[in-house]
């Protein structure tokens, strides 16, 4: 059989979830039956995964490419949460409660996802302790995550919020170990992630592609000096 012969590493890299907190310390065994009922799904730039407010019907574990996770407020504006990378589990609600999705979630460009129909994602979890112990964790993270951008709201500066952002951002795409560390995203969407205006992000991005710690483009940011980035924000 394969899976014998390539073992845990080999099915990981397979579907693309290598280092992913999901399944972080399953056995092969276990890893095989979760994996075995996910569907492989890609979307194009711009495809919408989840809406806010619907019945939760997938749930999906980012495998390649980049989504956002947002709302939108009364008068139309968008309010971005936060990005899925490679590895992130996106199940923006509760399955065991509201079983509705609490954002809208769409792709910054080609991505691709394992995707699990929701009753069968909640059936495993009540089957493998680790699995929902995993799924709690990553749940707690992104509570904290938000947490700490509120705090950043309430006592930093643009610039120190725009600096933390991006240095946040770019911790997760290097524990990705894929080599790259350009971040997918528009000024207008670092401007969503840190309350502030176009304008603002775009003027400090600027000054930072003169100093040589940023190269921006209109759709990505890629970090050159990682520690003058981080010194920004203090």
């Amino acid at each position: 059989m394969v899976l014998a012969k390539s073992g845990k590493a080999g099915l990981s890299c397979e579907n693309g979830v290598s280092n992913c907190p999901l399944i972080d310390g399953l056995s092969c065994n276990e890893e095989t039956q979760i994996l075995a009922i996910a569907r492989k799904k890609r979307y194009s730039r711009g495809d919408l995964l989840c809406l806010d407010g619907e019945v939760i019907s997938d749930v999906y574990l980012i495998t390649d490419g980049a989504v956002k996770v947002m709302k939108f407020t009364d008068g139309g504006d968008a309010v971005i949460f936060g990005l899925g990378l490679p590895g992130d589990l996106i199940c923006p609600g509760s399955l065991f409660r509201t079983s509705k999705y609490s954002s809208t979630v769409v792709s910054l460009r080609a991505t691709k996802a394992l995707v699990w129909p929701a009753q069968n994602f909640k059936a495993i979890l009540e089957r493998c302790p680790l699995l929902f112990q995993n799924y709690l964790q990553i749940q707690h993270r992104h509570i904290l995550e938000i947490e700490e951008r509120f705090c950043e709201m309430a006592t930093m500066s643009v610039n120190q919020r725009l600096a933390r952002q991006l240095s946040r951002l770019h911790g997760r795409m290097i524990a990705m170990a894929n080599g790259d560390t350009e971040i997918g995203v528009s000024r207008e969407e670092l401007a969503q992630m840190t309350g502030t205006t176009a304008f603002s992000a775009c003027r400090a991005l600027v000054e930072w592609g003169a100093r040589g710690i940023i190269r921006s483009r209109r759709e990505s940011v890629k970090v050159c000096d990682a520690d003058s980035l981080r010194a920004l924000s203090d």
